[in-house]
């Protein structure tokens, strides 16, 4: 197959008015390769002067998937159980979404101190309980 004046290979129907900057594409077993485009616009930072020094940078890059000091808390999901039957409220509307009832673990999902962020198991509804007398939590492992 023949190359064009910059080395590529020319795609199956180009022809000789084809726009320069266009990629030139080529069929291998009837693949459709595209040779790659970079675009020095979308660079952030300059290039590095050795590899070494690329290798340097990355290993000093923050992780963004680890939280500072200085922020809230993960919220982890606890189990918890009521004494009685409790309603649950909608965060928004304030209206009653479902109600807890006793002899089963229910989920909380975040614990606010006066009041928990609960999820109902069997229908996925998200609410608030406001009435944290009597609650058993299951013990951590």
């Amino acid at each position: 197959m023949q190359r064009t004046q910059d080395g590529r290979h020319p795609s199956p129907d180009s022809s000789s008015d084809a726009v320069p900057s266009q990629p030139a594409a080529e069929t291998v077993g009837g693949t459709r390769i595209q040779d790659v485009v970079h675009d020095d616009s979308t660079r952030t930072s300059a290039p590095a002067a050795s590899t070494s020094s690329v290798t340097e940078e990355r290993r000093q890059e923050p992780i963004t998937a680890t939280r500072s000091t200085d922020e809230e808390p993960v919220v982890e999901a606890f189990w918890f159980a009521v004494g009685s039957s409790r309603p649950v409220f909608d965060e928004q509307t304030g209206r009653q979404v479902f109600t807890l009832q006793p002899g089963d673990w229910e989920v909380g999902i975040e614990d606010r101190g006066s009041e928990f962020l609960v999820q109902d198991k069997r229908t996925g509804a998200v609410g608030i309980l406001r009435d944290l007398r009597n609650i058993e939590r299951a013990p951590r492992d």
